[in-house]
């Protein structure tokens, strides 16, 4: 019968999943940067166009460009920082399908340096890493002969 695992820790390997996150949340504020450019830059060429027709810069239309473009930024920070947390919440989840295993193959090859009693590895079917598994347990089992 497969042995089932549930993960009581959040961080196994702090570092790295912490290392994943960081570069995950990087990556994400540059995209949103670059659209955030793009915003500006369109907003800007929208008034110059409009103040290159001969609308006057203090026109009704030119500040409704800018009302707009301020209702934009705020629904912008809005929609950024639930990207931001919904980013930095998926590099948790694969950390955690990346480092689990490695968790558990990194103590059972203490084990087998200690001497201590093997037994075979098994790891979430939704982890990463059975090829690895498999190669420590063909490891196990030629320790155990």
């Amino acid at each position: 019968m497969k042995q089932k695992y549930s993960r009581k820790i959040l961080l196994v390997n702090p570092s790295f999943q912490f290392s994943l996150m960081k570069h995950s949340a990087l990556m994400t504020i540059v995209v949103l940067g670059i659209f955030y450019i793009f915003k500006l830059y369109m907003f800007w060429e929208l008034k110059d166009i409009a103040l290159s027709t001969g609308i006057p810069a203090d026109h009704d239309f030119i500040s409704l460009i800018y009302d707009r473009s301020y209702v934009i930024d705020l629904s912008f920070i809005v929609l950024a920082l639930n990207i931001a947390l919904f980013m930095v919440g998926w590099a948790l989840w694969v950390s955690h399908k990346v480092a689990g295993p490695i968790h558990r193959i990194r103590n059972e090859i203490k084990k087998i340096i200690d001497g201590q009693a093997l037994h075979r590895i098994n790891i979430r079917d939704h982890d990463y890493f059975h090829e690895l598994k498999d190669s420590v347990n063909l490891l196990i089992e030629y320790f155990r002969r």
